[in-house]
Parts: structure tokens; C-alpha cells; sequence
């Protein structure tokens, strides 16, 4: 069985990913609009 507050750690650190990866997309998006623009 896994520990609960291992479990609320593993959740976490996937919520960390999860908003990293969002925010990485948005960077992406923008840097691909500039390009776009020239």
C-alpha cells in the first residue's frame, strides 16, 4: 500500500509538471506568433 502523504507528495509534483508544462506551451505559443509576425 503507498503511504498517504506519499501519495499527496506524488499529486503535487505532478501538479507542479502539469502547470510547468502549460506555461511551457504558452512561452511556445508566443515565441511561434513573433515568428509568425516577421
Amino acid at each position: 500500500m503507498v503511504k498517504p502523504h506519499a501519495l499527496k507528495r506524488i499529486n503535487q509534483r505532478i501538479e507542479m509538471y502539469n502547470l510547468f508544462l502549460r506555461v511551457a506551451k504558452k512561452i511556445i505559443q508566443e515565441k511561434r506568433s513573433k515568428e509568425a509576425k516577421k
